[in-house]
């Protein structure tokens, strides 16, 4: 994975990233909805 993604699961870990901002990153084509899975651990 990118170091992009690494650092949001990281984030995401720790509680201060919520699904929502992420699935807002999905939208705006920051992460694709595979690496939104992998972040948030359905991968």
């Amino acid at each position: 994975m990118t170091q992009l993604v690494e650092s949001l699961k990281r984030l995401y870990e720790k509680g201060k990233l919520s699904e929502e901002k992420l699935q807002s990153m999905i939208q705006k084509s920051t992460i694709t909805d595979y690496e939104y899975k992998y972040i948030i651990g359905e991968v």
